[in-house]
């Protein structure tokens, strides 16, 4: 494990929180498709919509794991 992060990977750990907060946002507020939501995602935030799904299948992932111990 790394005991310090390049600058790049705070800014790319940032901005794909960012794709999370807002993915969880969409779903919980909205009716919209997954689909919906990651193309609105990567319309909004200048991502491909290829990307933002698999920023956030990651996060989920990560966190379920965790959950799971």
């Amino acid at each position: 494990m790394k005991l310090y992060q390049t600058p790049t990977e705070k800014k790319r750990q940032r901005e794909h929180s960012k794709i999370f907060r807002l993915y969880c946002k969409l779903q919980d507020s909205t009716d919209l498709s997954n689909n919906q939501i990651y193309s609105h995602i990567a319309q909004k935030l200048g991502y491909s919509v290829s990307g933002v799904r698999k920023v956030v299948t990651r996060i989920k992932t990560e966190r379920q794991c965790a959950m799971d111990g």
